[in-house]
Protein backbone atom coordinates (compact mmCIF):
# COMPACT_ATOMS: atom_id res chain seq x y z
CA UNK A 1 0.00 0.00 0.00
CA UNK A 2 2.77 2.49 0.81
CA UNK A 3 4.66 1.91 -2.44
CA UNK A 4 1.45 2.04 -4.46
CA UNK A 5 0.43 5.34 -2.87
CA UNK A 6 3.81 6.90 -3.55
CA UNK A 7 3.86 5.78 -7.17
CA UNK A 8 0.27 6.90 -7.67
CA UNK A 9 1.15 10.37 -6.34
CA UNK A 10 4.08 10.68 -8.77
CA UNK A 11 1.86 9.57 -11.67
CA UNK A 12 -0.83 12.08 -10.63
CA UNK A 13 1.76 14.87 -10.77
CA UNK A 14 2.88 13.77 -14.22
CA UNK A 15 -0.73 13.65 -15.43
CA UNK A 16 -1.37 17.10 -14.00
CA UNK A 17 1.71 18.64 -15.61
CA UNK A 18 1.49 16.79 -18.94
CA UNK A 19 -2.21 16.05 -19.58
CA UNK A 20 -1.56 14.56 -23.02
CA UNK A 21 0.92 11.97 -21.65
CA UNK A 22 -0.44 8.43 -22.00
CA UNK A 23 2.31 5.80 -21.86
CA UNK A 24 1.85 2.81 -24.14
CA UNK A 25 5.33 1.24 -23.94
CA UNK A 26 6.56 0.60 -20.41
CA UNK A 27 9.74 -0.89 -19.00
CA UNK A 28 9.30 -1.64 -15.28
CA UNK A 29 12.82 -2.28 -13.99
CA UNK A 30 12.80 -3.74 -10.48
CA UNK A 31 9.12 -4.50 -10.88
CA UNK A 32 8.62 -6.61 -7.77
CA UNK A 33 4.97 -7.73 -7.73
CA UNK A 34 4.06 -5.10 -10.35
CA UNK A 35 3.00 -2.23 -8.12
CA UNK A 36 3.91 0.47 -10.66
CA UNK A 37 2.03 -1.34 -13.42
CA UNK A 38 -1.14 -1.45 -11.31
CA UNK A 39 -0.86 2.26 -10.51
CA UNK A 40 -0.16 3.08 -14.15
CA UNK A 41 -3.23 1.16 -15.35
CA UNK A 42 -5.40 2.99 -12.84
CA UNK A 43 -4.05 6.43 -13.83
CA UNK A 44 -3.95 5.86 -17.60
CA UNK A 45 -6.45 3.23 -18.70
CA UNK A 46 -5.80 2.09 -22.24
CA UNK A 47 -7.62 0.34 -25.02
CA UNK A 48 -7.12 -3.42 -25.10
CA UNK A 49 -4.03 -4.60 -26.97
CA UNK A 50 -2.35 -1.19 -27.07
CA UNK A 51 0.10 -1.22 -24.15
CA UNK A 52 3.43 -3.06 -24.29
CA UNK A 53 5.15 -4.06 -21.04
CA UNK A 54 8.68 -5.17 -20.31
CA UNK A 55 8.92 -6.43 -16.73
CA UNK A 56 12.39 -6.85 -15.27
CA UNK A 57 13.35 -8.08 -11.81
CA UNK A 58 16.28 -10.06 -10.43
CA UNK A 59 13.96 -12.11 -8.24
CA UNK A 60 12.38 -15.00 -10.09
CA UNK A 61 9.77 -15.31 -7.32
CA UNK A 62 8.71 -11.65 -7.81
CA UNK A 63 8.40 -12.20 -11.56
CA UNK A 64 6.28 -15.29 -10.93
CA UNK A 65 4.09 -13.40 -8.46
CA UNK A 66 3.71 -10.59 -10.99
CA UNK A 67 2.74 -13.07 -13.70
CA UNK A 68 0.25 -14.88 -11.42
CA UNK A 69 -1.41 -11.62 -10.39
CA UNK A 70 -1.77 -10.57 -14.02
CA UNK A 71 -3.22 -13.98 -14.90
CA UNK A 72 -5.67 -13.97 -11.98
CA UNK A 73 -6.98 -10.50 -12.80
CA UNK A 74 -6.87 -10.89 -16.57
CA UNK A 75 -4.67 -7.79 -16.89
CA UNK A 76 -2.32 -9.52 -19.33
CA UNK A 77 -5.25 -9.93 -21.76
CA UNK A 78 -5.51 -6.13 -21.96
CA UNK A 79 -1.90 -5.74 -23.13
CA UNK A 80 -0.49 -5.99 -26.63
CA UNK A 81 2.53 -7.76 -25.16
CA UNK A 82 4.08 -8.59 -21.80
CA UNK A 83 7.73 -9.64 -21.72
CA UNK A 84 9.39 -10.98 -18.57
Amino acid sequence: PFAYGTIERVFAEIKKRIPSFNPQTICDFGSGPGTAIWALNQMWPTEPNKRQLSIIDLSVSMLEMNRRMMDLTGMHKEMASVDY
